[in-house]
């Protein structure tokens, strides 16, 4: 396996045999990780401007559920 993902998968990355066995928390910690500072920050910058637009408009509650669900979709 090559290093970069053996790193994502330690760190709870979603990978389909370890979400076989039972490991339903990899749903969420996937949503957490990144794979290099780039793609951290690119995904900050954008995070804070659209989800402080959109909680602007709608309020934390209702873009929250949002956001997990759209990350959780995006796992799949």
């Amino acid at each position: 396996m090559h290093s970069r993902f053996a790193y994502l998968r330690a760190w709870g990355g979603r990978y389909c045999p370890d979400l076989a066995a039972g490991q339903w928390w990899r749903w969420l910690t996937g949503l957490l990780l990144h794979q290099s500072a780039l793609h951290l920050v690119s995904n900050t910058a954008l995070l804070l401007v659209l989800a402080t637009y959109l909680e602007s408009l709608y309020g934390c509650w209702r873009v929250l559920p949002v956001f997990f669900v759209a990350g959780i979709a995006g796992n799949m």
